[in-house]
């Protein structure tokens, strides 16, 4: 696994990318409650492990920004 530097424009556009994907969720949702849909079945199986490691993911980057912050002010 090799890192990949990240400028915050770079961080951001991930960002965007994943409000996006929420947004979609949430049109989804919406028409479920518009159309008085119960539910819907889908394999949720992959994107919640995904989300799971996206999580960790974004708190081990959390940590590793925090520690150097913490270093640029000691």
């Amino acid at each position: 696994m090799t890192l990949q530097p990240y400028s915050p424009e770079k961080m951001e556009k991930l960002a965007l990318r994943l409000l996006d994907i929420s947004a979609q969720l949430r049109s989804i949702a919406l028409d479920l409650r518009a159309n008085q849909l119960e539910e819907l079945k889908i394999n949720d199986r992959k994107a919640l492990s995904w989300c799971e490691n996206l999580e960790i993911w974004v708190q081990k980057n959390r940590n590793s920004l925090d520690l150097i912050l913490k270093q640029a002010t000691n």
